[in-house]
């Protein structure tokens, strides 16, 4: 969930997502184009800070649920957002521009970017990561595991993507994002359509 913030752009913006989210217009309950300007033509107008990115790129994270041109907006967003540095705020957008472009309800995961063929060339943690099958918490082993490169936020990433445990969920996803110096920065899964897809 979004950490609780006080400033007066900051619960404009919290207002203007609430009332969004709770309209039930045309685009049912999806925050539109215009919608997602108005919120964050607050945090804008003040000069963005860090923390105030972070906190609307968590809220994307948590609850993404946009029209197709409210998502290309905050896609361009986020990457703004990521490109100044690969701290705590860029992985939260590269969370949320994951969870924008690969998650749906009641859908499997579509994963962004391109399969690495040769993992040779990949480093040492997500070559290991690749290994890592057997999931503890279901007392199962994933059956296939990809590793794309991708760019997330602005930033060039690795995701090896996990799918179908051999205990019979084949619904059950799960993803694992590295930085291309092998660095792990976020992990999350989806083990049914109905609780869909969450970050740990």
């Amino acid at each position: 969930m979004p950490s609780i913030k006080t400033s007066p752009s900051l619960q404009a913006f919290n207002a203007l997502w609430d009332k969004a989210r709770a309209e039930g217009s045309a685009q049912g309950n999806k925050v539109s184009y215009a919608e997602l300007k108005a919120a964050l033509a607050p945090l804008q107008a003040g000069g963005l800070s860090r923390f105030e990115a972070r906190h609307v790129a968590e809220t994307l994270s948590s609850d993404p649920v946009l029209t197709a041109p409210a998502t290309k907006e905050a896609l361009a967003f986020l990457k703004t957002v990521g490109a100044e540095k690969l701290d705590s705020t860029t992985v939260e957008a590269i969370r949320a521009d994951f969870s924008l472009r690969a998650s749906a309800p009641f859908k499997s995961l579509d994963v962004p970017g391109r399969e690495v063929k040769n993992t040779l060339d990949l480093p040492d943690s997500v070559q290991r990561a690749m290994k890592q099958t057997h999931e503890k918490d279901a007392e199962a082993s994933w059956e296939s595991v990809v590793t794309k490169k991708a760019t997330l936020a602005g930033q060039p990433v690795f995701i090896v993507h996990y799918s179908s445990l051999d205990d019979g969920n084949m619904d059950a996803e799960k993803v694992r994002v590295f930085s291309t110096a092998g660095k792990e920065l976020a992990h999350g899964a989806l083990w049914d359509g109905m609780a869909g897809f969450m970050w740990e």
